[in-house]
């Protein structure tokens, strides 16, 4: 007999787990603890498969049986709906493992044996302030020319020219040490520089005459030695 909302509310704990069965192949599973999640056996390839749908209440029972629906339909198209299901797992995973922090983070590792402590630290914390809020949480191998600009436009608009200057340097070290591992293709820090504010020129001042330049001697409180010195 198919279940019903009643039914599975009024479902309590037991000793050991049991299920509450719904129909071609769907059934709610109690544990001991009294967590209640649905699931789904299944057959392909002459083999029985075992679905985990989610859990309840979260997923109600008429979303459960769409879920059941939906698996029932890629069973017919000859796919397996569990495989499918591990696959999103796994990218997923993956793409959390490859944002462009956790590649930082990495790179940031790899590298912090040549730097002094306090070094390390401060190369990590420009980091944090200015480039992971804006593109922390992306995967690396899908941030953009234009995402890395405007990224980096942030910090400029600070008026900090030289930690924008930097702070690009860090980052193009992390996608090269990505395209290294494998883990993006290009470094979309390339294209940006013609549009970023050049750091000020450096303003030399005028040379000076030596008349005007005073005693630099160590003895300059020696008149006897500037005297000599004509100085």
């Amino acid at each position: 007999m198919p279940l019903t909302d009643a039914k599975i509310r009024a479902a309590k704990p037991e000793a050991k787990p049991y299920k509450l069965a719904d129909g071609e192949g769907l059934f709610l599973y109690i544990s001991p603890a009294g967590g209640k999640s649905w699931r789904m056996k299944f057959r392909t390839a002459g083999k029985e498969k075992l679905l985990v749908l989610g859990s309840y209440p979260a997923l109600g029972l008429q979303d459960a049986r769409r879920q059941r629906r939906a698996a029932k339909e890629r069973i017919d198209e000859g796919g397996d709906p569990a495989a499918d299901k591990q696959a999103v797992r796994q990218a997923t995973r993956q793409k959390a493992e490859t944002t462009f922090r956790a590649v930082a983070g990495a790179w940031h590792e790899n590298e912090r044996g040549k730097w002094d402590a306090k070094y390390a630290d401060l190369i990590w914390r420009r980091l944090e302030d200015n480039i992971f809020p804006a593109i922390g949480s992306a995967p690396i191998d899908e941030i953009t020319p234009p995402e890395m600009l405007a990224a980096l436009k942030r910090v400029e608009a600070r008026g900090v020219l030289e930690t924008t200057r930097r702070v690009k340097q860090y980052c193009s070290n992390i996608f090269c040490f990505a395209i290294a591992t494998g883990l993006c293709h290009n470094d979309p820090t390339a294209p940006v520089k013609r549009a970023l504010r050049p750091p000020p020129r450096v303003q030399h001042r005028k040379r000076l005459p030596r008349e005007l330049l005073g005693c630099q001697s160590a003895y300059k409180n020696d008149p006897a030695y500037c005297l000599r010195k004509n100085c």
